[in-house]
């Protein structure tokens, strides 16, 4: 990784990671609807509980190749990450968006509160990297100024879409309450208990 073809080969191996993750989190899908998840049985072959086929909220948890969805969340916000950085540098742009686009979408619809929780982190954190950025220089790449400015206002967009639908308004309460807040209220109340 010391010189620039070597951080390309790298880089490009890291999108090979990127792509197969996803591939793997739609055949999860493909095959819970098809009714054929004994296809992925050559990799699901361990002793302890497999959660492959679990649904909250109407939609089927994606776990990908991995045996629950917080593990595939948690990959798959390290590709997100990898992929997000790499397109705020303008660094193979379509590819990078692509994968970046996708890897979101994943853990939107994975309803795992390990990726809501490890979404919202690193946008944040993305989002102040890049206003610190432009608080020490004017050298911001397009993809920069367009996250800069555009996902404040994506953001809102979508957050009064679903608050002027109260059916989308009363279906994403229930969603953020069943996989982000009862399970946090779940830990700090173990936790308090664990210390009383």
């Amino acid at each position: 990784a010391s010189k620039p073809a070597g951080r390309k080969v790298l880089a490009n191996a890291a999108f090979v990671c990127v792509i197969l993750n996803l591939i793997f989190g739609a055949l999860d899908l493909l095959t819970y609807f098809t009714g054929t998840t004994e296809l992925f049985a050559f990799i699901r072959n361990a002793n302890y509980s497999m959660l492959s086929d679990t649904e909250v909220a109407g939609f089927k948890r994606i776990v990908g190749s991995f045996s629950e969805a917080s593990s595939f969340a948690y990959a798959t916000n390290g590709y997100l990450g990898f992929s997000l950085q790499l397109w705020l540098l303008g660094f193979r742009v379509r590819l990078s968006a692509a994968t970046a686009l996708l890897s979101l979408l994943a853990l939107v619809f994975s309803t795992s509160t390990t990726a809501y929780v490890g979404l919202g982190v690193l946008l944040i954190f993305f989002y102040l990297q890049i206003v610190a950025r432009a608080m020490q220089s004017n050298k911001l790449t397009p993809q920069m100024m367009f996250f800069l400015v555009g996902a404040p206002i994506l953001f809102l967009i979508l957050v009064i879409a679903i608050a002027l639908n109260d059916n989308s308004a009363a279906y994403m309460k229930s969603l953020l309450d069943e996989m982000v807040f009862n399970k946090m209220n779940t830990v700090f109340g173990n936790c308090i208990i664990g210390r009383g």
